[in-house]
């Protein structure tokens, strides 16, 4: 993402104190999963549901966003997230750029319910057709039911 220095200032504002407290490193990514943690509105006990995680994963691209063209960035603005909690999934492609973004891919396996599984990945990890694209500006929920929803951003 562009403006780092900036992007960290502004995380700074608005993050959880104890969050921010534990960043190490200096990279965008993890002040985007530092102000995704702030947008969570779950506590430590258990795992948050895969609509709390796609909330607050839109939060934070809309927030990262905003600040983009508040700044009047020009140079192009790219963010592909993925969370899971080991039971469900978020993933989300998004770009502001004139530029074709990054991609993000996914795919389900079949068989037996003991072994579904959904694969998401930057690339098609085979030839096979069975890969499906994740559109620029389009979230991914996958459920503990593995059942997948693809939704468009509510801010593009």
């Amino acid at each position: 993402m562009p403006g780092w220095g900036r992007l960290s200032r502004q995380v700074g504002r608005v993050a959880d104190d104890v969050l921010l407290a534990s960043v190490r490193g200096n990279t965008d990514s993890e002040l985007a999963f530092t102000l995704f943690l702030t947008h969570l509105a779950s506590g430590p006990d258990g795992d948050p549901p895969v609509e709390e995680l796609a909330a607050a994963m839109t939060a934070t691209a809309r927030q990262i966003t905003g600040w983009h063209r508040e700044e009047g960035e020009t140079r192009p603005l790219e963010m592909n997230f993925c969370v899971t909690t080991g039971a469900a999934l978020v993933a989300m492609r998004f770009a502001v750029s004139d530029e074709p973004c990054p991609t993000l891919y996914w795919r389900e396996t079949g068989g037996a319910a003991d072994r579904r599984a959904v694969c998401v990945a930057s690339e098609p990890l085979s030839e096979e057709p069975v890969w499906q694209a994740v559109a620029n500006g389009e979230i991914l929920l996958v459920g503990t039911n593995l059942e997948v929803d693809r939704r468009s951003l509510e801010f593009v």
